[in-house]
């Protein structure tokens, strides 16, 4: 099969924090939450989006992730620093909305709602989502399906009345939730050729994964091309992470000028799931 990313954009995916003021018995970061910021050096994240945007053709977008990204005490002057250059689209931020989010004219919102851990109703949650939604580009929202989901149909029922895009999916470290995505998406992410030349489009990678994944989580990418560090990079403080080596430097990395051959072989399809024996 060859799968095609449909995300116009690069993307910088930046580890910012992994303080969190929850503690959800399903994160999958619940063993990395400790009180640790990282130091984020924006002029090195603005040089790479740059050489990014020169090689693929592709504006940028950063994912600045936690954690809980809003604890991150410069939240807000990041957003400002990135938000400059022009060949930077988009600022994307994931929050619990415990706390008030950064604002800024090119930053995109996933509200996540967490039952078991907010102060919130899910009615007044909802209220503040709508209250709050046309500050950002684009606003969404989001929750987990656990054993304990009573509050599924609820959610749904007031994201369509706020009309607001949602999504909802299962908790990928409790094998006994096998339900897949559910979701309001404006536009799907993935389309996916098959070798019979069939096609499917898809919203999420999850969703992808959990119908033709090995286990509903990774995939057999053996003999396969795959753009990470071409146009998917990722960064933990001074460190970009890529898949064959140790962590590199900031200050030494450039990302790649054309697609590789995967190292891995399974994979997650980490990224833009840009993964294809056939790219074009």
């Amino acid at each position: 099969m060859t799968i095609f990313n449909l995300d116009n954009n690069a993307v910088i995916k930046v580890r910012v924090t992994d303080r969190c003021n929850f503690k959800c018995p399903y994160c999958i970061r619940r063993q990395f939450i400790t009180d640790y910021d990282y130091y984020i050096d924006h002029k090195e994240i603005d040089r790479i989006a740059y050489e990014m945007y020169c090689n693929t053709g592709k504006r940028v977008k950063i994912d600045l992730i936690g954690g809980e990204v809003t604890l991150y005490p410069r939240i807000q002057e990041l957003v400002d620093e990135l938000s400059t250059p022009d060949y930077i689209e988009k600022i994307n931020i994931t929050t619990n909305f415990e706390l008030d989010p950064p604002t800024g004219n090119k930053l995109s919102l996933t509200a996540s709602y967490h039952p078991t851990e907010t102060k919130y109703t899910i009615e007044e949650w909802f209220k503040k989502c709508n209250f709050l939604k046309h500050n950002f580009r684009y606003f969404k929202v989001e929750t987990v399906r656990t054993e304990e989901s009573a509050h599924i149909d609820k959610f749904i029922s007031l994201a369509d009345k706020y009309s607001i895009d949602y999504m909802v999916e299962a908790d990928l470290m409790n094998p006994n939730v096998k339900v897949g995505v559910t979701n309001r998406k404006r536009n799907p992410r993935y389309r996916i050729v098959f070798d019979d030349g069939t096609e499917k489009l898809y919203t999420t990678r999850n969703a992808f994964l959990k119908e033709h994944g090995i286990n509903g989580i990774v995939m057999d990418v053996r003999n396969s091309l795959c753009s990470k560090e071409f146009d998917f990079v990722y960064i933990e403080g001074d460190k970009v992470f890529v898949c064959d080596k140790e962590p590199v430097p900031i200050q030494e990395y450039h990302p790649n000028k054309k697609w590789r051959e995967c190292p891995r072989s399974i994979c997650s399809l980490c990224g833009n799931i840009s993964n294809s024996r056939n790219p074009l």
